[in-house]
């Protein structure tokens, strides 16, 4: 893993080539189109070929500026340079299949279990959000117009919960008002990020919490099938901000939130108020952050719900959280 203190050697490389494709984790959520988006704009005006190749954007951010970047085609070849954003691990990345067929490859991050998989890594996991990491890079190296700070400021208020949750700190607050100063609309933004549902996802969110029950006096619990999607019309980018919404209720330490995906895989949400959820989900193969991580298990979803309760509970016990 090349890791660096600054961000110098990768602007060298931004600055001497001319092709890019910037990509992230399968079904990306805010923050994931937040950085793409932003990157995206800045690589453009800086007079850089660029395309964005992402999957399963959520309908409420498509329309922005900078969407337009979003291409299902992946140019590359031996002239053409991968930016991976917001994507801790490479078998996350949505072309992971394509990954090696590059002249190089950037990963930029603010997962502290960022595996450092690309030949030039930055990571910063003090930031609340990979839109801070992109800001950081491109603050007085590239142009920053209004549009490119509206689309950092999505991924900003996405990670925060609009700027609510224990990972909003004051350089957080600082950032969101630097992008401010070039005339982006955060009131517009928050909108599109946080009050904007559709009725498919209201219906999602609604079974979601019918479902919710607690274990051990502290640990939420939901899920939604396979059936259930289909039931109301919900499709994965829908699902934002139902983990953080259990982690509300009263007497909750940590919310986990399973679903049921295609191939037999269980995707779950881990949230927490203080233990460490990343490394229960680093135990089946995932990461995120200390509050706020993910995991894909193979398996049924009741079972799979009752194993990582088992060892959420083994945390929670031991640090006597709860």
């Amino acid at each position: 893993m090349n890791s660096y203190k600054d961000l110098n050697k990768i602007r060298d490389v931004i600055n001497d080539n001319a092709s890019f494709v910037i990509s992230s984790h399968i079904n990306p959520d805010g923050d994931a189109v937040g950085a793409s988006l932003g990157l995206g704009l800045a690589l453009q005006a800086a007079g850089k070929d660029v395309k964005v190749v992402i999957n399963g954007v959520a309908a409420k951010f498509m329309g922005i500026a900078g969407s337009e970047l979003i291409s299902g085609e992946v140019d590359s070849g031996d002239d053409v340079i991968l930016i991976c954003l917001d994507c801790a691990t490479l078998e996350r990345l949505y072309i992971k299949e394509r990954f090696n067929d590059f002249k190089t490859t950037i990963n930029i991050d603010h997962h502290i279990t960022n595996t450092g998989y690309s030949a030039y890594n930055y990571v910063d996991g003090q930031v609340a959000s990979a839109c801070e990491v992109v800001f950081e890079l491109v603050g007085g190296f590239l142009p920053i117009d209004k549009n490119i700070a509206e689309a950092l400021l999505l991924g900003i208020l996405s990670d925060t919960g609009g700027f609510s949750h224990s990972n909003t700190k004051v350089a957080t607050l600082k950032n969101a008002a630097r992008l401010m100063d070039t005339g982006a609309d955060i009131t517009k933004m928050k909108k599109r990020v946080l009050n904007n549902r559709t009725m498919s996802e209201a219906k999602a969110f609604g079974l979601a919490l019918n479902n919710m029950k607690q274990e051990h006096g502290c640990i939420n619990i939901s899920y939604l099938t396979k059936d259930d999607f289909e039931t109301t019309g919900a499709v994965y980018s829908d699902l934002d901000g139902i983990a953080e919404y259990m982690l509300e209720v009263s007497g909750a330490m940590v919310s986990l939130f399973f679903t049921e995906r295609d191939g037999g895989i269980i995707k779950v949400n881990f949230r927490s108020m203080k233990a460490n959820v990343s490394e229960v989900a680093a135990l089946y193969g995932g990461g995120g952050h200390i509050n706020a991580a993910g995991a894909n298990i193979e398996g049924n979803v009741f079972e799979v719900m009752d194993n990582v309760v088992g060892k959420v509970w083994e945390v929670l016990r031991n640090e006597k959280i709860c």
